[in-house]
């Protein structure tokens, strides 16, 4: 009886992984044209209108060109952990005086928890928004790391009289390199200035905003 019971089990158990397999190619293609639609359709809202927007959404799109439009922060439909890491980041981004509200991080933390609701499954996220949220990810880690690198206001095109030209960076460059490295978090950090007075400046920031919360 044991034996059957067993038997029964393992070949419930191989034809729930085929049907996995099988939708996981389904999911796949799905995502693979829900994707392309996403850069071959009208620039997204997030995309904001300004010189850093403009820049960054043909930099979204050449991403995308150069590895054959393979996803980046998905497969399956389902999170990678570099996505964990993006999020992280983001939600930090107070520490260095941004707003983590600007990246919509708490949008991000909710898809994130229904990809994982399908325990021992194949739920992951709709592949027909996988596909866009991928290119969101790639968007958002983009203009993160050009608000690291920048600031959020380039003075030197917005003050003609502003002297001090900020160092050229390449977002793209940078998000190539930290996802062959796996390092996210690590090169959303190392943008940061190590000069002891922006630390001393950190540390001001979070002594204010304690006293903020306190009602002071």
């Amino acid at each position: 009886m044991k034996l059957a019971v067993a038997v029964a089990t393992l070949t419930i158990a191989v034809v729930a992984c085929g049907k996995i397999q099988v939708g996981g190619a389904h999911k796949i293609q799905e995502m693979d044209v829900a994707l392309r639609a996403a850069l071959d359709g009208p620039t997204p809202e997030y995309a904001t209108k300004d010189i850093e927007g403009k820049k960054l959404w043909p930099q979204t799109r050449a991403f995308y060109e150069r590895r054959q439009f393979a996803p980046a922060w998905l497969e399956k439909a389902r999170p990678r952990p570099q996505v964990d890491a993006l999020v992280k980041s983001l939600r930090e981004a107070d520490r260095e005086g941004l707003d983590p509200t600007l990246y919509n991080v708490s949008m991000i933390e909710e898809r994130r928890k229904e990809a994982t609701k399908g325990f021992l499954s194949d739920k992951g996220i709709d592949p027909r928004e996988a596909g866009a949220l991928d290119v969101w990810l790639t968007y958002l880690y983009m203009k993160h790391a050009s608000d690291l690198a920048d600031g959020l206001s380039d003075l030197a095109r917005t003050d003609p009289t502003w002297r001090i030209r900020p160092e050229k960076f390449d977002p793209l460059a940078h998000l190539e390199k930290a996802l062959s490295a796996n390092h996210i978090s690590e090169s959303l950090r190392e943008l940061t200035p190590s000069a002891p007075e922006y630390d001393r400046l950190r540390v001001a920031l979070a002594i204010y905003r304690e006293i903020q919360a306190k009602g002071g």
